[in-house]
């Protein structure tokens, strides 16, 4: 797929895997699902069946913010 967006720089995290996730993936712009663990966890938006196999997961945007300083230092 010859994307505008691939290889770029832009994130996207969210909470669907469907929508957010491997819509983003599809377009070529890095994704984050986000789950959080505990109770804040717990209207986590879960699909049926859903495989997270391969999916960049973190547990909460401090994760996010991490991954983004990370990203940057990458070449």
């Amino acid at each position: 797929m010859n994307s505008p967006h691939a290889g770029s720089r832009h994130r996207v995290c969210g909470l669907f895997v469907s929508r957010d996730y491997v819509g983003a993936s599809n377009v070529g712009i890095r994704a984050l699902l986000v789950r959080r663990p505990g109770v804040e966890g717990e209207g986590e938006h879960k699909e049926a069946g859903e495989d997270l196999t391969g999916v960049s997961v973190v547990r909460g945007l401090s994760e996010v913010v991490d991954e983004v300083l990370k990203s940057r230092s990458d070449p």
